[in-house]
């Protein structure tokens, strides 16, 4: 009887430890800690897999700095002090600079304005990526950020801005560069020469390796 009973608490243990284990890792594992979904307001910010992923660390949910950008919060990085400065929104600046592009994208073809002030986007296919304009809950694919050409109401994709690609007589659409250098224009105004239309932008990137 003794032993029935030990085998009976034996089962119960190992069924419930087993579900522990099972929910704990339920996102994956990043380096051996648990990752943790994140959302903001309700959506899901998808991480890419050469990206650190949001962890629990010694019972801390762990963000990476970066993924801050998506909860509308800024901050600049002190390389020499290795400092991290949050940005309030008083203390936030509007005046437009050109962005710091990571060196590793620098050979994929990336979106900027015409005047090539404002970085509108990594041209690649794979919607994973935090950059990608394709990322439909990045800064760059949501149809709600001003910072994307999919947005039908902002200065970068209203149909009527002379700054859209979607604008057929836009004399400032978009601009693609590529190793440093711009290459094509992403337009549906063909007169502008060397261009390539948004609407055919996704299968050009992937017949291209993007």
């Amino acid at each position: 009887m003794k032993t029935r009973m030990k085998i009976i608490l034996l089962v119960l243990v190992s069924m419930i430890f087993g579900g522990v284990v099972s929910a704990a890792g339920i996102w994956g594992t990043y380096k051996g800690n648990n990752i943790i979904r994140l959302t903001v307001d309700g959506r899901e910010v998808l991480v890419s897999k050469d990206d650190v992923p949001v962890i629990s660390y010694n019972n801390r949910t762990m963000i990476p700095i970066y993924l801050l950008k998506y909860a509308g919060i800024n901050y600049t990085w002190d390389q020499s002090n290795q400092t991290v400065n949050i940005v309030t929104s008083k203390n936030a600046t509007t005046t437009p600079t050109t962005p710091q592009v990571p060196v590793a994208t620098l050979d994929y073809p990336l979106l900027y304005s015409n005047d090539g002030k404002t970085y509108l986007g990594k041209l690649t296919t794979n919607k994973f990526d935090s950059e990608s304009v394709f990322n439909e809950f990045g800064d760059y694919g949501s149809s709600f950020s001003k910072t994307s050409i999919w947005n039908e109401f902002g200065t970068y994709g209203g149909e009527f801005s002379n700054q859209s690609p979607f604008n057929k007589f836009a004399t400032k659409p978009p601009i693609i560069i590529q190793n440093k250098k711009v290459v094509a224009y992403l337009s549906v105004n063909t007169t502008l020469g060397n261009v390539i239309s948004p609407n055919t932008l996704y299968d050009t990137l992937k017949n291209n390796g993007f």
